[in-house]
């Protein structure tokens, strides 16, 4: 089953990109179909937080929660106990009461620092965009960057689920999969 996606757009910034939330939407769900999760999940409805904002606001948030003053591109914050799409511990799973998805986390983006790195990056909006939602989506399913093995492991699925979608891969040294 695939994720409901509840959309919240906070900055008007966001609808100088044409189709931007349709473009994020698809690649949160086709992030979400290749990557690892846990068969708990499978069968179960679920829930994605997207917030579509400005630089301002993220970078309270990333000021409030993760103690680094200054705006960043994307923040995702899980609900589940994940390692690589993998939960943690399993008893900690609770199957919600019936007609109640499972939320899997928040995913909040910043509109002006996501256009001036495409800019710096000579990337499309559109790529960086789809690879930023991505990202997010990993890090909701317990994907992390934190040491090298992980950070391959993760970049090599961004690679992968942006080949799928028609995109060359967001890293200069990492091929793209044939």
């Amino acid at each position: 089953m695939k994720p409901n996606i509840l959309i919240s757009e906070e900055s008007t910034e966001w609808n100088n990109i044409k189709n931007a939330e349709a473009l994020i939407c698809t690649a949160i769900l086709s992030a979400y179909k290749e990557a690892k999760k846990p068969e708990e999940l499978l069968q179960i409805e679920t829930e994605i937080s997207l917030t579509l904002t400005d630089n301002r606001d993220i970078q309270l948030i990333n000021k409030e929660y993760r103690g680094i003053d200054k705006a960043t591109n994307v923040l995702s914050f899980p609900q589940l106990e994940l390692k690589n799409g993998v939960l943690i511990d399993e008893n900690e799973f609770i199957t919600p009461p019936s007609g109640n998805p499972v939320m899997l986390g928040d995913i909040i983006m910043a509109y002006e620092i996501i256009i001036k790195e495409a800019k710096e990056q000579e990337k499309t909006i559109e790529s960086h965009l789809t690879h930023l939602a991505i990202h997010g989506l990993l890090h909701l399913l317990g994907y992390d960057h934190i040491d090298n093995k992980e950070a391959a492991e993760m970049e090599q699925l961004e690679v992968n689920i942006m080949n799928h979608l028609g995109y060359n891969s967001p890293y200069s040294d990492i091929k793209n999969a044939s």
